[in-house]
């Protein structure tokens, strides 16, 4: 006689309803999720023979664990199979209830935005992407942490998963992501589910291929080989969007990853991206100081200049429209100025407006930082500081230009001129050790000083000489004070 099976649980019951309709084909299978409504959820698996529902929080009412034993005592209990163990890297950012998307959806690396809060270019976020980082943040142990967690679930309702999970892993990763298994594990608990309701007549010539595999439609993140190799399977996958019907599905390279993410963070909280599962963690253990957030790029005004990732500044001509490509403390003389087409240097005011004098203001690869196009070309500091022009079809980071007052570049200039002594612990910074390093930072000893985020400034004293320098690092501020009395910069 044919039954009704009424099946209960997350995004893993139309899977699981699947399942047993292809097990059990003589009977009627209708799957229910907890974001349905509830109430007519609740009367609809009332009215089934058999009901199978994963253990769902309290504060799913009614449907929760300890009501739905109430309202139908005879209803039998699978968990879901939550296992973070192949993509220990993937979470989800969350803010005022709502999960932030990004290039993979609600999927997020926490990598990449360890490397947004520490202020790295995309570049320097894609190396983390390495055994020893993996081996720091604690993925290499995922497999077996993951392993433990979801045994003791099955254990609580009487359930040995280890010859499951044995099964599983013989045939590689078997999950999509940390709450998507793999239609084949939804088959075996299909095939436990039958059991428990005494359904002796189910098929056993089932093959998880004849099956739709819905959940690997999802956005997806790869099993890194490293990670791979710690759980005994080969590494697979790559990031990837949610299908979407009649468009390919394309595979997104790991560069082209992080920036999509970096501009998905940019437009989030910063205290949202911080309080993501493992990021405080994280950074702990990578040694990584998080940033306040960027502040937004500046528009040009006149008298500004713009400093390349490179360290070097590209500042207007004293006498013209141009741009002099020039060393913080040296211009490059033997260098023609760069004509950005501006009639005169009052045009300048204003800069950020969508089009002017044939230059068009963009965003750049990261916050904080815009590039400038002419003509379908984006202005390159080349590397090695042997000039600057429109000549980039794509904008990457020697693209990116950080703009900057001249009052900013004059303490920068005196910073870099002199040796210092913070204030705080005596220590000694000579001029050596102070620099403008790739990625818009500025190295001041040992202290690495996003300049995206935090400018110096000069502090007041009692003469005309600018003896004293005040240093941001993130959430902390340090003074520091020339051990010779520098002179006034100059400004021109």
């Amino acid at each position: 006689m044919a039954i009704r099976i009424g099946v209960l649980g997350n995004d893993q019951a139309a899977g699981m309803a699947a399942s047993l309709r292809a097990l059990l084909p003589g009977s009627e299978v209708v799957h229910f999720t907890a974001d349905a409504a509830r109430a007519v959820t609740l009367a609809a698996l009332q009215q089934c023979d058999q009901v199978i529902a994963q253990p769902l929080p309290d504060e799913g009412e009614p449907l929760s664990a300890a009501s739905l034993r109430a309202a139908i005592p005879g209803a039998h209990w699978v968990p879901a199979v939550d296992f973070a163990g192949f993509h220990p890297d993937v979470i989800t950012v969350s803010a005022h209830g709502k999960k932030l998307d990004g290039p993979t959806g609600t999927l997020h690396s926490r990598i990449a935005v360890l490397g947004y809060l520490a202020g790295f270019s995309a570049g320097e976020t894609v190396a983390l992407y390495n055994r020893l980082v993996f081996a720091k943040l604690g993925y290499l142990r995922a497999y077996e942490a993951a392993t433990a967690r979801l045994g003791a679930v099955f254990a609580g309702l009487d359930i040995d998963l280890a010859p499951l999970q044995a099964a599983w892993s013989a045939g590689g990763c078997f999950m999509h992501a940390p709450d998507r298994p793999k239609i084949r594990v939804l088959l075996d608990l299909a095939r436990l589910a039958c059991g428990l309701i005494g359904a002796a007549a189910a098929r056993e010539d089932v093959a998880a291929t004849q099956l739709p595999d819905a959940l690997g439609e999802g956005a997806a993140h790869p099993v890194f080989p490293d990670i791979a190799a710690a759980a005994g399977v080969a590494p697979e996958g790559q990031f990837r969007a949610a299908a979407v019907p009649g468009k390919t599905r394309r595979a997104l390279p790991i560069r082209a990853f992080v920036e999509m993410s970096f501009r998905s963070f940019a437009g989030a909280d910063a205290g949202a991206l911080r309080a993501a599962d493992g990021v405080q963690a994280g950074a702990a253990a990578l040694g990584l100081r998080m940033r306040p957030k960027a502040r937004p790029a500046r528009g040009l005004e006149p008298g500004m200049a713009l400093l390349t990732w490179h360290g070097t500044v590209l500042r207007q001509s004293v006498a013209g429209s141009g741009l002099r490509h020039m060393k913080l403390n040296v211009s490059l003389h033997d260098r023609p100025p760069l004509t950005l087409d501006f009639p005169n240097a009052t045009q300048l005011h204003g800069f950020s407006t969508p089009l002017l004098g044939g230059v068009r203001v963009a965003p750049g690869r990261t916050a904080g930082v815009v590039a400038l196009w002419r003509q379908n070309r984006a202005l390159c500091a080349e590397l090695h500081h042997e000039g600057a022009d429109f000549t980039r079809a794509a904008v990457g980071d020697w693209e990116g230009m950080l703009p900057i007052r001249m009052a900013d570049l004059a303490v920068l200039s005196t910073l870099t001129a002199h040796d210092w002594r913070v204030e705080a612990t005596g220590e000694t910074v000579p001029r050596a050790a102070i620099w403008l390093a790739p990625g818009y930072e500025l190295r001041f000893g040992r202290w690495p000083i996003d300049l995206r985020r935090d400018l110096p400034s000069f502090e007041a004293a009692a003469s005309d000489a600018p003896r004293r320098v005040r240093l941001v690092l993130g959430d902390e501020t340090m003074v520091a004070v020339a051990a010779a009395a520098p002179p006034p910069p100059p400004v021109q």
